[in-house]
């Protein structure tokens, strides 16, 4: 058994390539909904919310890539330098240099913490990722690299699984909106129309324990593959940021 368990129905289990179709639709939509429609609050919610299931799967998908991957090093660089251009086309789009390091960003620690977990097994290289991600300032913070470590952690027992990635994504809310509204003014009065039209990514952050159903679907095949699908997975960031910028 390669993950958590095989559908019973094997035509309606999922594949690796679809799940990372998923995921792209995902952080589109909340991309869509950020820069694009962030005034068109009817339609920028659904969008937005659509979107907290993308990280989880990218999350995923580092521990299932750790696992198939014949080069750990030369797989991390690639994140990184990534992440290096995806940077700049983010201070292209925002017209200022970011305030969090990327996604990609998240993900090259996350790797880090597995990798040096496995070579070494102790804690402090996991608890150095940890604190690197909370000094360095990516996206996520020290809750998205602890995700991806406990989803290698127990990878391949179900009920472990599910109830400490699910207790992680719930603790991702509760940090996010606390820090949130802490930092932008904590007077305010919490209204549930106030948190949606000024932090509306805490408030929907809840949703993306249900990406943990979609993992669950996952049949540990990879499914159609081309060498240009898997560089186009990669690529998929910072070209659509920047197809998004010139959409502004």
């Amino acid at each position: 058994m390669f993950f958590l368990r095989y559908p019973d129905d094997q035509g309606t289990s999922t594949t690796a390539v679809q799940l990372k179709f998923l995921a792209c639709l995902c952080m589109l939509m909340d991309h869509v909904g950020h820069y694009l429609l962030a005034d068109q609050y009817a339609i920028m919610w659904p969008l937005r919310l659509v979107g907290r299931l993308a990280f989880p799967l990218f999350a995923f998908f580092i521990v299932v890539g750790y696992r198939h991957t014949r080069d750990v090093s030369r797989y991390w660089m690639r994140l990184f330098l990534l992440g290096v251009v995806s940077w700049f086309v983010i201070a292209w789009l925002e017209g200022s240099p970011p305030s969090q390091l990327n996604i990609l960003f998240t993900l090259c620690l996350g790797l880090m913490a597995i990798a040096g977990y496995e070579r070494s097994p102790s804690w402090w290289i996991p608890l150095l990722c940890l604190l690197a991600a909370e000094l360095g300032r990516v996206e996520y913070g020290s809750m998205g690299v602890l995700l991806i470590f406990v989803m290698h952690r127990f990878h391949g027992q179900r009920n472990p699984f599910l109830l400490s990635s699910g207790l992680i994504l719930l603790v991702l809310l509760g940090v996010n909106l606390l820090i949130d509204i802490l930092l932008t003014d904590p007077h305010t009065d919490w209204t549930l129309s106030w948190l949606l039209h000024t932090h509306p990514t805490a408030v929907f952050q809840p949703f993306s324990v249900l990406s943990l159903l979609l993992i669950c679907r996952y049949n540990g095949q990879i499914g159609w593959h081309a060498n240009w699908l898997q560089y186009s997975f990669y690529l998929f960031y910072p070209l659509h940021l920047a197809a998004i910028k010139l959409l502004l």
